[in-house]
């Protein structure tokens, strides 16, 4: 009896520990619709009405290779003076990196940087890919490039302008903020 119910507690666990580990891998974050900010130079202003750049779910995803972070948007489109893609990743080792997307008239497909929090460049295989047909933007960065992290912390912020006009939405707050960009719980790779 007992070499049975080890054996049925030894099952268990390996289906609970397998299935948590491979939840882990991968974040799914809503972000309300309508949050997009307008910054005043005195802060920020909800601008409920803005669909451009407006984030509604990140996929955050660490697997042995690489971490892919994926921003869905309710539109996103080739209009305005820019648009500034970013995302900012904390690893377990204290590594805190950006990679930022610039898009505008001249390069609608962006051109990337890969950066320290102190904003000195980075050179490394750091991919990224806009779909403005999906309202879709991807990126992908080796884990290599982040000395093959255990687990990550995560973060997106989209910014736009037109006109003169400075738009934001961070992908884990509703609305946006000065300063860093609001990061995830901690996510270990596959």
């Amino acid at each position: 009896m007992r070499r049975v119910l080890a054996v049925a507690v030894l099952v268990v666990s390996s289906v609970l520990f397998a299935g948590g580990a491979a939840q882990a891998a991968t974040l799914v974050v809503p972000d309300a619709r309508g949050d997009v900010a307008i910054f005043t130079g005195y802060g920020f202003t909800p601008a409920p009405r803005v669909t451009q750049g407006d984030i509604v779910r990140t996929t955050f995803k660490h697997t042995g290779n690489a971490v892919v972070v994926r921003v869905k948007f309710r539109s996103l489109s080739r209009r305005g003076d820019h648009g500034e893609h970013q995302v900012r990743i904390l690893t377990d080792t204290g590594l805190d990196r950006r990679v930022s997307v610039l898009a505008d008239p001249t390069n609608w497909s962006g051109t990337m940087r890969f950066t320290t929090h102190r904003n000195r460049t980075l050179h490394c295989a750091v991919h990224h890919r806009i779909r403005y047909a999906r309202d879709v933007v991807r990126f992908r960065i080796p884990r290599s490039c982040l000395d093959d992290p255990s687990w990550v912390r995560l973060g997106s912020r989209t910014s736009w302008s037109a006109k003169g006009v400075h738009y934001s939405d961070d992908a884990l707050l509703d609305g946006a903020e000065a300063g860093h960009i609001r990061l995830s719980r901690r996510v270990h790779h596959d």
